[in-house]
């Protein structure tokens, strides 16, 4: 199935107004630039306090090493303002890019697209005839050095742009999802043809654009009503195509990759359109456009975040957790990272031979998974469970523990595992088991808000990952049969005894905690077999 992805970012009015948003889009395109439009000067702000930028010796402009303080110490943001007003008509009919190409930059064949490349054009010192006169400026050099930041700064937006569509566009990225490798290297329950509902998945994916659109414009050293705004836009254009939150959409297990592969053609597209609208001039929800991400001279310098290493692992991190929240995989934790309290151990921590976190309050949180028996591996006539690495864990992180005990690749060494655990917690401590992308939207969206950046924590970002948690820390005071053996480290002999309630101490915890990570066999209780009365 293909998901046609509404085109929703950019708004005549109040976001989520999707009639108002499709006539706005129908309503795209550029008429011809064969007519001349007479256009009247901006008012004159003060030139006093411009200072001269040095220009290089072939006469052009020198656009090398600025900082944002250029921008600001030459009033450049109130200079397009002006311009922007004093051309608003031709703008409205031609675009904002087609318009400055042609009458700021007097070279009407200037473009940007976000498939191609954007390079600033030499622009002279002493500007005369059309560019000269629209100005109207006391001081040419100052046009001139204005003109240049701004060009300057659209080159650099476009290429963050760019990266993030190429990051969509790449064969590499599409072949890595694209995967049966992931779901055949990070799932299994013995059949390719199971059922997985995947519109969280989806929505994942759609969040993770969101973010990435976000940092392209600037993220944290952006205004924050700014990047609030163009997060919400992209999430909403993105999930146009989308079921609602909680309506399922079930596919089998072995499409999983192909049709996270074509939702990230149509992401693709959704970001193309976003891009067009920006640089055409259209505005950001209610009031914002291309000026707001502009200003300050964010985007005057070209040093700021690349956001392709961070955007890849996330994508794969989206589906592992994806597959891993379709399995029996799980975290516990909240006793001591020493492991003295009498609630069992998990051996060597060292390498890879446990996945764990010990957080800033002396906290410890492992990772485990669930696995039953096969094959010969019967006890009594029955089935029997011990704990392991989530399947594919062993492939994850810089030295992978499959390729230090013998094993061969796929390995994903850009992926830690230990940041499943940390992004889990955080999650978890957030909204339980509850959290969903609605909650990582809203979370996202408050954070930028603020003026925080979501990115902080790279791949280790609260609602990434969204493994179940338990927190064991009520089960060290207890007198509980077995709770010796509560921790066990990976290994086919490690069979916990699960005695008790052992999430909070609470039976409904429990409960929420077994139902999440789909630890239920029927009505019994994991490594519950030699409890009393079968607990």
């Amino acid at each position: 199935m293909r998901w046609t992805i509404a085109a929703t970012a950019l708004s005549l009015g109040t976001l989520g107004d999707a009639e108002l948003l499709h006539e706005h889009f129908h309503r795209m395109g550029r008429s011809p630039n064969s007519t001349s439009t007479t256009i009247p000067s901006p008012p004159k702000p003060s030139n006093s306090s411009i200072p001269l930028h040095p220009h290089n010796s072939t006469g052009c402009l020198s656009l090398q090493n600025l900082n944002q303080a250029d921008w600001q110490q030459s009033n450049t943001g109130t200079w397009l303002d002006n311009w922007w007003t004093a051309n608003a008509a031709a703008i409205s009919q031609n675009g904002f890019l087609n318009t400055f190409a042609e009458l700021a930059l007097n070279d009407p064949g200037w473009t940007c697209p976000i498939d191609g490349t954007c390079q600033v054009p030499c622009i002279p010192v002493k500007q005369t005839g059309v560019h000269g006169n629209l100005l109207a400026r006391a001081d040419p050099l100052a046009s001139s050095t204005q003109t240049g930041y701004v060009a300057n700064s659209l080159s650099n937006l476009q290429t963050q742009f760019n990266t993030l569509y190429s990051i969509l566009n790449s064969a590499g990225t599409k072949t890595s999802l694209d995967i049966n490798s992931l779901v055949q290297n990070f799932w299994y329950d013995g059949s390719q043809d199971s059922t997985m509902d995947l519109s969280e998945g989806l929505r994942s994916f759609g969040l993770i654009l969101g973010l990435g659109a976000a940092i392209a414009t600037g993220g944290a050293v952006m205004p924050a009503a700014v990047a609030s705004t163009l997060f919400s836009n992209v999430v909403t254009l993105v999930f146009g195509g989308l079921p609602s939150p909680g309506d399922p959409y079930l596919i089998k297990a072995s499409e999983v990759g192909h049709e996270m592969s074509n939702y990230m053609e149509d992401c693709e597209r959704g970001l193309q359109d976003l891009y067009n609208n920006l640089t055409s001039g259209n505005p950001l929800g209610d009031s914002s456009d291309l000026r707001d991400i502009l200003s300050d001279g964010t985007f005057l310098s070209s040093h700021y975040f690349d956001m392709s290493q961070n955007m890849t692992t996330a994508f794969k991190s989206t589906v592992i957790n994806y597959l891993w929240r379709q399995s029996k995989v799980f975290i516990l934790g909240g006793a001591s990272c020493s492991e003295d309290q009498g609630i069992g151990s998990t051996g060597s921590k060292e390498g890879y031979e446990m996945i764990w976190w010990c957080d800033d309050d002396n906290k410890a949180w492992y990772l485990y998974n669930y696995q039953w028996g096969v094959g010969s591996r019967l006890e009594a006539g029955r089935s029997i469970s011990w704990v392991s690495r989530p399947w594919g864990a062993d492939r994850m992180g810089s030295h992978p523990y499959l390729s230090t005990h013998g094993g061969s690749g796929p390995y994903w060494e850009d992926l830690n595992p230990w940041n499943v655990v940390i992004s889990s917690v955080k999650s978890w401590r957030v909204a339980g088991y509850n959290y969903t992308t609605e909650t990582w939207r809203s979370r996202i969206s408050d954070m930028y808000r603020a003026g925080a950046n979501p990115w902080f924590e790279g791949n280790a970002m609260e609602g990434l990952w969204t493994i179940p948690v338990c927190n064991i820390a009520e089960t060290v005071n207890s007198d509980w049969y077995g709770k010796e053996s509560i921790l066990m480290p990976y290994g086919y002999d490690s069979r916990p005894k699960w005695c008790g309630y052992i999430c909070d101490n609470s039976k409904e915890t429990t409960q929420a905690f077994f139902d999440a990570a789909h630890l239920m066999d029927g009505d019994k209780r994991p490594f519950s077999e030699t409890c009393p009365n079968n607990f």
